[in-house]
């Protein structure tokens, strides 16, 4: 079960800093949108209102979309240094024991 968690630790951070990254940049935009229609209209208000929620569903998808590979990748990775952990411990065995009977 710690495995899982370990293994799932870096992608969330990935996640979180991306979507929060995305939010902070919509939440910029939406503030310079606001100022540069100064609430004019209600049109202007109306869209902004329109917009709110898909944009905020957009930055989680675009934290996901970091996040995933994110874990692909650093499963890939873990298991080929676990491979050649094993690679190398059976060739260290292997001259240890060329050593052994070359001076038995």
């Amino acid at each position: 079960m710690h495995a899982m968690w370990s293994r799932l630790f870096w992608p969330a951070v990935a996640l979180v800093m991306v979507s929060v990254a995305a939010l902070l940049f919509r939440h910029a935009l939406f503030v310079a949108v606001r100022r540069w229609s100064g609430h004019r209209t209600t049109e202007d208000s109306l869209f902004l209102h329109a917009i709110r929620v898909p944009s905020m569903l957009w930055c989680i998808v675009l934290g996901l979309f970091v996040a995933i590979p994110a874990v692909w990748i650093y499963n890939y990775l873990t298991s080929r240094i676990e491979y050649f952990n094993v690679e190398m411990d059976n060739s260290s065995s292997e001259l240890v024991d060329f050593f052994i009977r070359k001076t038995a």
